[in-house]
């Protein structure tokens, strides 16, 4: 009778979703709201990533990271298919960053970027630049604003990649975010 009834499903399709710019579509190891995956010999393996609370390796951690956002999103669009009014309900803001998301830098150099973010609703926005750090490591000069700026560590070798995220939250009922995913790959 319960044939065919399986759990756990949810990283296999939140990985899929690519609307909310941390481009984990692109490449499973990028890491997303379905989790964080390596190659293995036999395919694709969840992998585990520092939870910067306990400052412990966590194998949920690279999808438990995402869940409160996650949920927002879930329940706004709830809220939409319920809603008559548009403007009765919260709509996720949108980020970019001008200088692009896929950059190149050499060992040393300065790095500026300027994220921008707009709200359909008019609520009123936060930014957050983080990075993900087991792609590499940078001391950015502002986290809070929407632009940034920061060195490439001298060491850096080429094809070496530093993954920042621009993260826009805004105001509303869920607050509801969008991210910029910005790969700068070393020259």
């Amino acid at each position: 009778m319960h044939d065919f009834i399986s759990e756990g499903d949810s990283p296999s399709f939140l990985y899929l979703l690519n609307f909310n710019g941390l481009r984990s579509a692109e490449n499973p190891t990028y890491g997303g709201w379905g989790g964080r995956f390596t190659p293995n010999a036999t395919g694709w393996i969840d992998t585990t990533d520092v939870n910067p609370d306990t400052g412990a390796a966590d194998r949920a951690y690279p999808q438990t990271r995402w869940v409160a956002d996650l949920q927002n999103d879930f329940a706004a669009r709830a809220q939409w298919g319920v809603t008559p009014r548009y403007r009765d309900a919260n709509h996720n803001p949108t980020a970019s960053v001008r200088e692009g998301l896929n950059l190149r830098a050499k060992a040393a150099q300065a790095v500026t970027l300027h994220g921008r973010g707009w709200d359909p609703d008019g609520n009123q926005l936060t930014y957050r630049w983080w990075e993900y750090t087991y792609a590499g490591t940078v001391a950015m000069t502002s986290t809070t604003t929407p632009t940034t700026s920061f060195r490439i560590p001298t060491d850096a070798k080429p094809g070496d990649t530093i993954h920042l995220i621009l993260e826009v939250t805004d105001n509303g009922t869920p607050p509801l975010k969008h991210y910029q995913r910005v790969i700068l790959t070393v020259k």
